[in-house]
């Protein structure tokens, strides 16, 4: 099949070979198929396909989809798609045309690095092309992944196509085009009618076209879209704009060779920034807790959230205790007050919690669902009162809020599968400009959009000087004079986590050194079986047999190939390849090694943990 391919994915998907429709792609999730597979560069593994498309199923069925819908589609699409028993290309060597990625071309090179003016006739080309949203109107069943990532395709697009908007406007605005700008404006301003630079552009333009009056009613209709969604008056430069038209002074002179249009991060607030006070004390109390080892993933994390575009969703994940909150409240502190965003906002959806000098304690939060995340985020960011507003109501007026300007949404502890799949749909629309860093046990790699860190425990050296440093602070005289070998000895029994390790240094007040030691080894005390179950329990209630069977084969061999795990576990290649991703993925496991021979470790402590206490949880035979 040598004919060129041609796709349109704005407003309602069309596709064709030659001149003749393309026939065949008659169910949702073949098509759905299809979309991800033309808009990804590269092989994508099957196993990713079959989660994005089938999350809700089985592994083995969800495959066995995945096989008939690729079966489906390539006797659709022949050479233009490669499929392997590991992965699946959309052939880009094959003849084919897309509007998006000519749209994305035509942006790249509208804009172009360097350049002091933008290419007219390319931006035009693009603007021609945008006919709609992504694939408009479509929806797939029982797909919450694929919902996702489409959704954050859509608004990528969109915010794409409001930027190259916005630089046609400026250079129409310039030149006193006010013909072609005027319409421009009716389509940005349909896209984002609470966008008030395009109602300044709008403005100039009704006046440049002899149409004042028209001009000063596009005022107050700007005003009143802010003040309803928003509650907030039109900005200085407006009303200056609005006076000088009313006035009939507007001069539309001056340099006209400058184009430079906002890109979607921009702050252009419609309000006073927030008091870095008042932003700071509805942020909860900060741990105490000082970081050790963690200055490598600090300095990640904090280019990850600064990165001016993508990356819209950070996840930071790690094994309970870690010390991932406190990561997270050091960097919030830090942006607080700057410049890159407008505000802070901090939800936790943590249901409880463990204090060494406590024990095992309930939090006040409530389970975290899609009405108390916004009904949360509004209390902390709008000034408005939303009592009587419907839950739909409330989303749309969160969703401008993180539109109009951009904000770091903190969600701390979103622990479950079930909290992903019901909340990661919603950040999705509300994120770019706004960005959300969430802390998990839980690892979302699966997911595509979402750029994950994995903050590891600390080091020996580190752990050391975490244990002197705490020692000081708490001034437990027999442990600041602790040799090295008693640190030690500390170290080979909880390893580098945080919070065991201050569960050591507290006990260790009033408790000989090897008394606790063995109490943490035998899973003797009260506070050390709480331990273990804040930190485990959840993770081991979320593996399946086959993963619960290999890592308790792990304490063996705790740092083995995968040929070492077979061997020990006596598990089949398939069940060990299903198995560690489920390990991996809740932090119950670290990889290393070199590419072709990767090394899989536990932690001191989960070591310990899986020699002592998970004997408990064993049903009885």
């Amino acid at each position: 099949m040598n004919e060129s391919l041609s796709v349109t994915l704005f407003g309602s998907p069309q596709f064709r070979f030659g001149t003749q429709p393309l026939l065949g792609l008659t169910t949702g999730k073949t098509q759905a198929l299809f979309f991800y597979l033309i808009c990804q560069d590269g092989p994508i593994s099957r196993e990713l396909l079959a989660n994005i498309l089938w999350s809700e199923m089985v592994d083995q069925q969800a495959r066995n989809n995945l096989r008939t819908t690729l079966h489906r589609l390539r006797q659709v699409l022949g050479s233009h798609l490669i499929v392997t028993h590991h992965d699946v290309t959309f052939n880009r060597d094959e003849s084919y045309w897309l509007d998006i990625e000519q749209f994305r071309i035509c942006f790249r090179t509208g804009f172009a690095s360097g350049q002091r003016k933008i290419d007219i006739n390319v931006l035009q080309e693009g603007i021609d092309l945008y006919s709609g949203d992504f694939i408009e109107g479509f929806h797939v069943r029982d797909a919450p992944e694929f919902d996702g990532w489409m959704m954050s395709q859509r608004e990528q697009l969109r915010t794409e196509a409001i930027q190259t908007m916005e630089g046609l406007i400026t250079h129409y605005l310039a030149e006193g085009h006010h013909a072609l700008g005027l319409p421009l404006t009716d389509r940005l301003l349909t896209l984002e009618p609470w966008r008030e630079t395009a109602h300044q552009q709008r403005m100039k333009l009704l006046t440049i076209a002899g149409q004042r009056g028209h001009a000063l009613h596009q005022f107050e209709s700007c005003r009143q879209i802010l003040e309803d969604e928003f509650g907030v008056a039109p900005s200085p430069e407006t009303v200056a704009l609005y006076e000088v038209i009313k006035q009939g002074t507007y001069d539309n002179s001056g340099p006209d060779d400058l184009i430079t249009p906002s890109p979607p991060y921009s702050l252009t607030p419609l309000s006073p920034l927030p008091d870095p006070y008042a932003t700071l004390s509805r942020l909860e109390p900060l741990p105490d807790q000082k970081l050790f080892g963690a200055a490598e993933i600090q300095t990640r994390l904090r280019d990850a959230i600064l990165e001016p575009e993508r990356l819209w969703l950070v996840s930071l994940e790690g094994i309970g205790g870690i010390g991932k909150t406190t990561l997270a409240h050091d960097l919030t502190r830090q942006l607080v007050g700057s410049e890159r965003f407008y505000d802070i906002g901090w939800v936790s959806a943590k249901q409880e919690e463990f204090a060494p000098d406590v024990g095992l304690q309930p939090t006040e939060h409530p389970a975290l669902t899609a009405t108390n995340l916004t009904d949360a985020l509004l209390d902390q960011l709008s000034t408005r009162a939303h009592a009587g507003a419907s839950a739909k109501e409330k989303q749309a007026t969160l969703l401008r809020l993180l539109k109009e300007n951009p904000y770091l949404i903190v969600i701390d502890n979103l622990e479950t599968v079930a909290d992903y799949k019901a909340l990661l749909p919603l950040l999705r629309q509300y994120a770019n400009p706004t960005k959300f860093l969430i802390t998990s046990r839980f690892s979302l790699r699966t997911y595509t959009d979402v750029f994950c860190l994995n903050l590891t425990e600390m080091g020996q050296a580190d752990t050391n000087a975490f244990i002197r440093y705490q020692a000081e602070a708490r001034d437990i005289q027999p442990l600041m004079a602790a040799t090295q070998s008693q640190l030690d000895q500390i170290y080979s029994v909880v390893g580098g986590n945080p919070l065991a390790v201050k569960l050591v240094i507290g006990q260790a007040a009033f408790l000989p050194l090897s008394q606790v030691l063995d109490s943490l080894q035998m899973a003797q005390g009260t506070e050390i079986d709480e331990l273990y179950t804040y930190i485990y329990w959840q993770a081991w209630n979320l593996l399946d047999e086959i993963a619960r069977v290999l890592f308790l084969a792990m304490p063996v061999i705790p740092s083995g190939t995968f040929d070492e795990l077979a061997a020990i576990s006596r598990l089949k290649i398939e069940q060990i390849r299903q198995a560690l991703p489920q390990l991996i993925a809740l932090s119950l496991v670290q990889v290393s090694g070199a590419l072709e021979k990767r090394v899989y470790q536990l932690h001191s402590l989960t070591e310990t943990f899986l020699m002592n206490e998970v004997l408990k949880w064993q049903p009885n035979p």
